[in-house]
């Protein structure tokens, strides 16, 4: 992301309503105007309103676009759209947006590319102290001190027409995000900070990248508990139902549901009249269930060796769970110091792979593992800067944790032994 100077002028200087300053833009002329518009100046703001519900792919109903000169809505339904994603996967241009996945979903689904210079102003805000993650309308009030109306969250998008007010609350997302990111850009910038923001976004958008190219069948709920025939027999089945799901343009549970697939992976029937004894498997389609019964062949007919591994921990040590709780505390405190929200920097489970890293007998291997693991997170990048040393220090039992002020909201204090 470059560190510009963008010279905004924002349209009256004063947010705008969208009956009188936002533009619906409905065919190709229009869109091609305002690609040309985007590049010249080098950044937009951009939101979308799409429908998740019926079909694999999110349906997109709207994409608003705020540049430094005007407001518009596309209206995705009447126009392609791809040549805006086209924008978001340039990397000369900054992609001005708020909680940015389902954008960043789109972008990937149209170009096979992730966007390229992105600043997430929610991101941002975290950065800069403010509660992560922040609503738009509550970041707006505490950064711009101006109010957004409410959204029509149960809006369907992909219905013609929308009406005015369907338009003005459309719009209304992108009023705020060039004044948001001028004034946290700058923010970042004073605290040398924007590097860390840089860095959590790629981070962040390697991961979503990961999910999209790779089926996340590991991740069910549930998948721990089987042996490893019946991991490779959810393989099996959860990449049948993927391409089905794809191929038929539905979400993955009108295919077959989560809790039906672990338990076909957990049986392993050999048959359709084995596979009907599973409460719920009625409901699936016949030809789905034959599907369903040879992918459990499959993984059946598979040679021991080909077996996936199953990804269990031993149990954590006893004291795994009084250390935790104790560095929470520390991790709070050195979150207050820098200034930057807790919940941006790790949770629970951040903690939990610190403490088992520090568990660990030996030392790293020279490549960032140690004991198999990987550097915890908290212990790499910004987050490093933020708590990883005084962690350490906590472990090592250099610091300590007293009560500060009770009637704060942040009452205990770490303080590091000279």
């Amino acid at each position: 992301m470059r560190s510009r100077e963008t010279g905004l002028r924002f349209p009256g200087q004063e947010p705008m309503a969208v009956s009188d300053a936002a533009e619906l833009i409905e065919e190709r002329l229009g869109l091609a105007a305002l690609c040309a518009e985007i590049r010249e100046a080098g950044l937009f703001g951009l939101d979308t309103e799409f429908v998740s519900e019926r079909t694999y792919w999110p349906e997109l109903g709207l994409v608003q676009i705020s540049t430094p000169e005007r407001i518009a809505v596309v209206d995705a339904l009447a126009v392609d759209t791809r040549p805006l994603w086209e924008l978001v996967a340039d990397a000369e241009i900054v992609t001005v947006a708020h909680a940015y996945e389902a954008e960043a979903r789109f972008c990937w689904q149209a170009t096979d590319r992730e966007p390229a210079a992105l600043f997430d102003v929610q991101l941002a805000a975290g950065f800069e102290g403010l509660r992560y993650p922040m609503a738009y309308g509550t970041l707006v009030r505490q950064v711009l001190r101006r109010d957004v109306r409410q959204s029509e969250t149960r809006t369907d998008w992909t219905r013609r027409p929308l009406s005015a007010r369907q338009l003005q609350y459309a719009s209304d997302d992108v009023v705020f995000l060039l004044p948001l990111f001028e004034r946290l850009r700058d923010g970042l910038e004073r605290t040398e900070r924007l590097v860390w923001l840089e860095e959590e976004t790629g981070d962040r958008l390697a991961a979503l990248v990961a999910d999209l190219i790779t089926p996340q069948w590991r991740r069910m709920a549930g998948s721990r508990k089987l042996s490893g025939r019946s991991l490779a027999a959810l393989r099996e089945i959860y990449l049948w139902r993927e391409a089905e799901a794809k191929a038929r343009n539905v979400p993955r549970k009108r295919v077959l549901r989560d809790d039906l697939v672990l338990a076909a992976a957990g049986a392993l029937p050999e048959s359709e009249v084995r596979l009907r004894q599973i409460r719920g498997v009625d409901q699936v389609r016949a030809g789905d269930r034959e599907d369903v019964v040879a992918a459990v062949a499959r993984a059946v007919a598979l040679p021991e060796a080909e077996l996936p591994t199953r990804r269990g921990r031993s149990a954590a040590p006893a004291q795994a769970r009084m250390l935790a709780l104790f560095l929470e505390a520390v991790l709070e405190s050195a979150c207050q110091r820098a200034n930057v929200d807790a919940t941006l920097v790790g949770g629970a489970s951040d903690l939990r792979e610190f403490v088992r890293w520090e568990l660990q007998v030996g030392d790293s291997d020279g490549e960032g593992t140690r004991g198999g693991e990987r550097l915890p997170a908290l212990l790499r990048g910004w987050r490093r800067e933020v708590c990883g040393d005084v962690l350490e220090s906590a472990v090592r039992g250099e610091v300590l944790l007293r009560v500060a002020n009770t009637a704060s909201e942040h009452p205990l204090e770490v303080v590091e032994e000279e």
